[in-house]
């Protein structure tokens, strides 16, 4: 019998560090899905891999070279040595704390059919999202962007007002937090989705009024006058306002799910939103000069509605 303890150990390590996976084992194939998901998603961050450096007197042993041999861990050597648990080996050890009473090729056979089938429907989600809407990742936080700041009808709207050089007013702090949306929301904190004004100006200018949102939501997103703004009518009937926030979020989350389960998207897009109900993280300065309107906190009340209902749907 492999020794479990110490695959354990190096999983403990890679997962405190670098994935933060849900706790094992994973009970049905959709929760392995999922977290095989989240597993190709994160980066091996430098820093996460100094904090679990290899140490040969631990693990110096007949059952190591095994998990080595079965490709259930790696050793990466440069400067230090460095073990990490692989794809193979997540699943083997899941299926080995299930089924305690398993032998070691048993569960490398169930491991491997196990691998095969949620590499599979990891890329069955990634074509799904290609014929979702026609627009790209930057558009879809733009446009969370846009309803977690209340705009939701012209009056409400966001302005592309200037400062005397030319420049978007505020324009670092939008695009900051722009970015910080998307860290949060898609946990990527290596990855800047809008890097300069240059960038954000090119976003805005192919969404005019017949730009790419526009024709992803029709009579939905508009952009006149210097305001761009979703129109979400708070004054239709049975909650009219509510379906077409729904409809919105559902394809921004879709789209935006390619490299991450798109439960944990909608889980780290409710903490977004009670975080802007309890503090938006732009001062009221600056809202003021580039977001007309005052009520923000009816549509988040609203988007929190939505989101929570999105999630429970997700988890039936």
């Amino acid at each position: 019998m492999m020794n479990i303890n110490l695959l354990l150990d190096i999983y403990d390590r890679c997962n405190e560090h670098l994935f933060r996976l849900d706790p094992l084992p994973w009970s049905d194939e959709k929760s392995i899905t999922k977290n095989i998901n989240t597993y190709t998603k994160r980066r091996i961050s430098v820093s996460g891999l100094r904090k679990m450096i290899k140490m040969d007197e631990s693990y110096d042993s007949a059952d190591y070279d095994e998990l080595i041999k079965s490709h259930i861990i790696v050793e990466v050597n440069n400067s230090d040595s460095y073990v990490v648990i692989t794809e193979y080996g997540l699943l083997y050890l899941n299926i080995m704390l299930k089924e305690q009473t398993l032998d070691h090729y048993t569960a490398l056979k169930i491991a491997k059919d196990n691998l095969m089938k949620s590499s599979a429907e990891v890329i069955k989600r990634k074509c799904e999202t290609v014929f979702s809407i026609d627009i790209s990742p930057q558009e879809a936080i733009l446009s969370l962007f846009l309803l977690l700041n209340g705009a939701d009808s012209y009056s409400n709207s966001f302005q592309l007002l200037t400062n005397q050089n030319g420049e978007y007013l505020h324009g670092k702090i939008i695009i900051n937090e722009i970015n910080n949306i998307f860290m949060e929301l898609c946990e990527d904190e290596q990855e800047i989705i809008i890097k300069d004004e240059k960038e954000f100006r090119n976003v805005i200018g192919r969404n005019g009024k017949n730009g790419r949102l526009a024709k992803a939501f029709p009579g939905i997103f508009f952009r006149e006058d210097r305001r761009i703004w979703f129109e979400i009518n708070k004054n239709e009937p049975n909650g009219a306002n509510l379906v077409i926030l729904k409809g919105i979020i559902s394809e921004l989350t879709k789209l935006l799910s390619k490299d991450i389960a798109k439960e944990r998207v909608m889980v780290n897009l409710t903490n977004i939103i009670e975080n802007y109900m309890i503090n938006n993280p732009i001062e009221p300065y600056i809202q003021k000069d580039i977001f007309s309107g005052t009520n923000k906190f009816n549509q988040l009340v609203d988007l929190h509605i939505v989101v929570k209902d999105l999630n429970d749907f997700e988890a039936r």
